[in-house]
């Protein structure tokens, strides 16, 4: 895939796809959001075939994970970009940057 219209027009990312657990049991977990970027794979044939994500608590901290695509299963609901607290989109969108423009992953 061709590194244009990585972001929605109010400028956005737009190969990700957010959920957030806001109530019940796991909304209390410190890593209540969960962002998947859309058409990244490892580099390696191995990993090739993972979800890769980033689980973010609510002040913005985070960490990378993948798993089997078909075995990867987001917590909460799915929600907007813009939805996200302040410094979750600001983790976000640094990432998104990184993971796009640095080549971390290959992109398809």
């Amino acid at each position: 895939m061709k590194r244009k219209n990585l972001y929605n027009n109010d400028g956005t990312p737009k190969r990700i796809c957010c959920y957030w657990c806001k109530t019940g049991e796991l909304a209390n977990y410190i890593d209540p959001i969960t962002v998947v970027f859309t058409y990244a794979h490892y580099m390696d044939e191995e990993h090739k075939h993972r979800a890769v994500y980033m689980g973010l608590s609510k002040c913005g901290g985070y960490y990378f994970g993948s798993a089997w695509q078909y075995e990867f299963m987001s917590r909460g609901s799915r929600v907007n970009f813009n939805e996200l607290p302040e410094p979750c989109q600001e983790a976000v969108r640094d990432i998104y940057k990184k993971v796009w423009e640095e080549n971390y992953f290959i992109m398809n």
